[in-house]
């Protein structure tokens, strides 16, 4: 929708997206948030922009009963503070509402167990591919990022993590994104992850490591969800990049490869630290990849990144 071309919201017609802005108090920059949020554009262009956050210390009456601090009465009704405040500028609630309104957790009794084969892979080989975790809050919550020419390979993952997970999809300019909702599921994957990588420079924050623990969970779906991601077909074989890593761990994660595989991964002696699958041990690994991405109906647009045995 073009910022100068008319509108029509609410059977009213404006001249441009800014004067309907403008007749409903919506800032640009929120509206444009929304729209990140997976908002429609009706719903980002209509709802009330609440002007002034709650302070937490204030005073507060609920149900006939006074609170010392709205912290204090989200407390009481399970509510975490940060929800209270999304539901107030994100849902328009009332402060009675957000507090009062049961908290659903998402299926924060979801083990690692209860998921499906196939979405423990597709967590795993994203992790170790482009995907990420972020601790903000109480628990972390995952998010990957990919061009618009991979739209088809994000809205795919996001459906086979819906059921699971309350996923939610982000379209910017020249890319698209998902990311699930905090769930403490994602707890110990976050350890794995970020606990011995090296340290980003000029602070104390880890990056993304290869943990050979994963690496020891991964099947064939798993590998060809962070090839895909992470990976690029060079002399049509595939190769893996990690080079996020010590060359000792990188040694390491070639043995756990053919531990866990049964075929050799080499190091691309032209190129930066990856894992090589060379044309001789194509036969162990293609033919299960082409079957997953047929029967498991992996869009077009990552297909080429599989090569042909022939």
């Amino acid at each position: 929708m073009s910022a100068n071309k008319p509108v029509c919201i609410n059977d009213n017609v404006f001249s441009s997206i800014n004067e309907a802005l403008d007749f409903y108090g919506v800032p640009l920059y929120t509206y444009h948030k929304r729209l990140q949020r997976g908002w429609n554009k009706e719903r980002a262009m209509t709802t009330p922009v609440i002007k002034n956050r709650d302070k937490n210390t204030k005073s507060i009456v609920i149900e006939g009963i006074r609170y010392t601090s709205i912290k204090d009465a989200c407390s009481k009704y399970g509510v975490h503070v940060k929800t209270y405040h999304s539901r107030r500028l994100e849902k328009g609630m009332s402060v009675e509402e957000a507090i009062t309104t049961p908290f659903h957790n998402l299926k924060y009794d979801l083990s690692w167990e209860n998921l499906s084969r196939i979405e423990q892979q597709v967590i795993l080989g994203s992790l170790l591919g482009d995907g990420s975790l972020h601790w903000e809050g109480r628990n972390p919550y995952f998010s990957e990022n990919h061009s618009l020419k991979q739209k088809d390979y994000v809205l795919w993952k996001a459906n086979i993590l819906q059921e699971s997970f309350d996923v939610r999809t982000y379209q910017r300019e020249n890319s698209i994104g998902l990311a699930t909702r905090r769930n403490p599921i994602f707890q110990k994957l976050h350890q794995e992850l970020y606990g011995f990588g090296k340290e980003r420079v000029g602070t104390k924050r880890k990056c993304k490591g290869v943990p050979l623990s994963m690496i020891e969970k991964l099947d064939a779906l798993g590998l060809l969800i962070w090839y895909l991601d992470d990976g690029t077909l060079v002399w049509k074989s595939p190769n893996i990049s990690i080079d996020r890593v010590s060359r000792e761990h990188y040694l390491k994660v070639l043995s756990k490869i053919k531990e866990v595989f049964n075929f050799d991964a080499k190091l691309n002696p032209k190129s930066r630290m990856v894992i090589a699958i060379l044309k001789a041990n194509h036969h162990c690994i293609i033919p299960k990849w082409q079957q997953l991405m047929k029967k498991l109906a992996i869009p077009d647009c990552m297909r080429y990144k599989v090569p042909s045995l022939k």
